[in-house]
């Protein structure tokens, strides 16, 4: 996930004007991570102008808010799991995952299911930016299928649902984000 900056604004713009470059710093800190109780002593951040209105975010309205933390996944697919790093953070009722493998992982099935930090609210699928299977990596993107009411997902070869094999090493790295319970 990229970070908000106002460099990638034009503060010339008719969008944004140049005083209020301090306001849109105090943004970036919030949404690269920075929101805390602090900065909403009366339950709302104000002060963030637009040239024609002002930008008013209420800490109700996000909901629960979670810091980026890491979390631990349960493994299915392999006699010794991969090495990963895996973390996630929670707006509202949106749930962010990464996860990048340093050590593939041994299979010994044809399948890979996972463990994520959050429950999904209604089926669906994404797909995997980086897939190894049996010495290789692979050409094409590995598809993750969520399943609603459920934290465990099912993670095929490709968007086919073709399947792994069941020898040698494997392992996928992913970021996306789903709506969760």
């Amino acid at each position: 996930m990229s970070n908000f900056s106002p460099d990638a604004i034009n503060a010339s713009s008719d969008v944004i004007s140049s005083p209020l470059r301090n306001n849109f710093n105090k943004l970036q800190t919030l949404l690269n991570g920075g929101l805390g109780d602090d900065q909403f002593a009366d339950n709302t951040l104000s002060g963030l102008k637009l040239k024609d209105g002002t930008i008013a975010i209420s800490k109700t309205a996000l909901g629960t808010y979670t810091a980026w933390a890491a979390w631990t996944p349960t493994w299915t697919g392999f006699s010794v799991d991969p090495t990963a790093t895996a973390r996630c953070c929670q707006i509202g009722k949106v749930g962010f995952v990464e996860l990048a493998c340093s050590i593939g992982g041994t299979s010994n099935a044809t399948t890979i299911t996972i463990t994520l930090p959050f429950t999904a609210k209604s089926n669906g699928q994404r797909l995997c930016s980086q897939t190894f299977n049996n010495g290789g990596l692979l050409p094409d993107p590995a598809q993750i299928v969520l399943a609603g009411g459920s934290a465990t997902v099912d993670i095929y070869k490709d968007a086919t649902r073709a399947v792994w094999t069941a020898s040698g090493g494997k392992y996928v790295n992913f970021a996306f984000s789903y709506e969760i319970n």
